[in-house]
């Protein structure tokens, strides 16, 4: 796995899933009873024009991308996770059929950042 797969399938996989969870209880909570909170936003969600509607999806889509952002940021050491500890780092590895790939390190032994790779919203 190449470390432009791997965000790929968190985008995919968290991201694109989170959205489209959200969503889905904005429009209709699940469960027999839902969180009072939950209805709430509902019944807020649904009354909303089409614009309104929109500009939460813009909204929601942004926040994934901005928290999958983050989490890249600390995967690749672009922002510390570990602070005044020289002697850690944080690896990334996949683990496959075809040995052990180095993703992401904290260290720079790897040349793609994953930040850098999503860069854009999901």
């Amino acid at each position: 796995m190449k470390a432009t797969e791997f965000v790929d399938l968190v985008d995919h996989l968290a991201g694109r899933s989170a959205i489209d969870d959200v969503l889905s209880q904005l429009h209709k909570p699940s469960g027999r009873k839902p969180p009072e909170h939950s209805m709430r936003l509902s019944k807020w969600f649904n009354e909303l024009d089409e614009a309104g509607k929109s500009a939460v999806r813009d909204v929601i889509v942004q926040t994934a991308a901005t928290a999958l952002f983050g989490v890249y940021c600390l995967l690749d050491g672009s922002r510390s996770i570990v602070h005044n500890h020289e002697n850690e780092r944080l690896d990334l590895i996949y683990r496959g059929q075809n040995g052990d790939v180095l993703i992401a390190s904290t260290n720079g032994e790897v040349a793609d950042l994953l930040h850098e790779i999503r860069g854009d919203l999901i």
